[in-house]
């Protein structure tokens, strides 16, 4: 997230830059390759390697500093959604939006994305469908589980 490839053997700050809009992080995810903040204003930035496509951007490249993550789309016409919290795997990433809608991106050979059987991987992200009123999202090697308002209990 520094803009470069060297380790860090103590705390530096992440700039996240002019695509935030001047908003600071709100919370954070880490993956095996990846990094994912959410910011005061509900916006995801990703940086870290994005070969699978867990960094969300659309395409097969990494990203050394953080990049604005669009495509949070419910309907064309409400516009993208504001996010609360982000999950991040090895190679595949999820998001809640503030309504409750969940999102994944990146690799998806086991269904791990939600996104049916004959989904292998989305560069960007995709709306999970068949859950609602979700507040929590986790990402493991192989699934993602999701908490609903209710306590209701999701995983795939």
């Amino acid at each position: 997230g520094h803009g470069d490839r060297r380790d860090r053997a103590q705390p530096e700050r992440v700039r996240l830059g002019a695509a935030a809009r001047k908003s600071r992080a709100w919370s954070v995810a880490c993956g095996v390759w990846h990094t994912a903040a959410v910011t005061e204003h509900g916006q995801v930035l990703t940086w870290g390697t994005g070969d699978q496509g867990q960094v969300g951007h659309g395409k097969k490249e990494p990203s050394l500093s953080p990049k604005i993550v669009e495509g949070f789309l419910v309907t064309e016409d409400l516009g993208e959604e504001p996010i609360q919290c982000v999950a991040c795997g090895p190679f595949h990433s999820a998001a809640v939006t503030v309504k409750g809608d969940v999102f994944t991106w990146g690799k998806g050979e086991v269904g791990q994305l939600g996104l049916g059987p004959s989904n292998m991987g989305s560069y960007k992200p995709a709306l999970v469908k068949g859950i609602a009123d979700v507040v929590q999202v986790a990402v493991g090697s192989l699934c993602t589980a999701a908490v609903g308002r209710t306590g209701q209990l999701w995983m795939w």
